[in-house]
């Protein structure tokens, strides 16, 4: 996704994990820090926390329906 800033023209560029600054930046509503929790990021012993990757499913749907 590129986000551009409609009122300066300024591009951010593409996006990825953890960008919710530059959304922010251009008046997108963001909220930042639902990912999964775990560790070992893209090796082998890559892992979740299943207990807590439930717990933030369920505040993101919590959320989700308030929006509607």
């Amino acid at each position: 996704m590129e986000i551009t800033d409609t009122k300066s023209g300024h591009s951010h560029g593409n996006l990825t994990a953890a960008h919710g600054n530059l959304t922010a930046a251009v008046g997108i509503a963001t909220i930042e820090g639902l990912g999964p929790i775990g560790g070992n990021a893209h090796s082998a012993e890559e892992y979740l926390e299943i207990d807590r990757t439930l717990l933030i499913a369920s505040i993101i749907k919590r959320l989700s329906e308030t929006l509607q």
